[in-house]
């Protein structure tokens, strides 16, 4: 999920054989584009792999094995080019129109706004999020932490023993990242320190309108106050990710939700999109 507004996102649906897991042989991803007031179904790609990021001039990029599809949509015209590439990058992320990033477990690809190209892999990244073109941060195994400066990756000292799996970068002076399971990092430019260990299982973070949103797995959206404790926000969805470029969106298993206060929350609700999916039969 990747975007300013749910209606000005990018977001993929994995579809599956309800009679087994999801396998390469019996799922697909389903790439999808918010549009102003509707969600336009724009490419298939077999497996359980695929990854979304929405410019904020409102292109779409959506990479599958071997390429990287980017879609303009202009009403009822939509415009396609083909990126292709020498691998798997399942995870996007970037803010500029002429920067952004895309990775596997072992290579990376950068985005200058007309090219997606092989940038140097500071190592296994999970996650990232950045406040500025300098000050970019990628965060993954074993407590790796990275920093785009520009031009190049500087590794910067652990933050912490554990994988780090979501981060969330306010500016040089503040920034916030989770460690597996359930320990919530604080950090800076000049380090990381351990804010609390909430012992539950943690999949994203984000400061939004001066709180801090915590996506417990399985329970909900909750606030980490003043005092260290995640206090519920909501449970009516269960969040697996939060996205904060605009507004406060968030992914669910069934939902899309967005808050552009924090207090009131919209959700589009993903069962809405399946008459888009089974206009077509699946792939397996």
């Amino acid at each position: 999920m990747s975007g300013a507004t749910a209606d000005q996102s990018a977001f993929t649906v994995l579809r599956w054989d309800a009679r087994s897991s999801p396998t390469h042989e019996s799922s697909e991803t389903v790439f999808f584009t918010g549009d102003g007031d509707r969600f336009l179904r724009l490419a298939t790609s077999q497996g359980p792999f695929g990854g979304a990021w929405r410019a904020p001039s409102g292109a779409a990029h959506f990479s599958m094995p071997g390429r990287i599809v980017e879609v303009r949509a202009q009403g009822e015209s939509v415009e396609r080019v083909t990126h292709d590439v020498a691998g798997l990058f399942p995870e996007m992320w970037g803010r500029f129109d002429d920067e952004a990033f895309a990775w596997g477990t072992s290579s990376m690809l950068r985005w200058n706004g007309a090219t997606w190209a092989p940038c140097a892999w500071p190592g296994e990244v999970y996650a990232m999020h950045g406040a500025s073109r300098t000050q970019t941060y990628a965060v993954g195994r074993r407590g790796l932490v990275a920093r785009w400066d520009g031009g190049a990756w500087r590794v910067m000292e652990p933050a912490h023993t554990g994988d780090l799996l979501a981060v969330h970068v306010v500016d040089e002076h503040e920034m916030y990242a989770i460690a597996k399971p359930g320990v919530i990092l604080e950090g800076s430019a000049l380090g990381w320190r351990v804010r609390v260990d909430t012992g539950r299982t943690l999949r994203g973070i984000a400061k939004f309108q001066g709180r801090l949103f915590v996506a417990v797995e399985g329970e909900g959206l909750y606030e980490l106050d003043a005092r260290n404790e995640l206090v519920l926000v909501k449970d009516t969805f269960k969040p697996h990710q939060i996205e904060c470029r605009g507004d406060l969106l968030i992914g669910a298993r069934e939902h899309v939700v967005r808050s552009v206060d924090g207090a009131r929350y919209v959700a589009y609700v993903l069962p809405k999109l399946r008459e888009l999916i089974e206009r077509k039969p699946p792939i397996w």
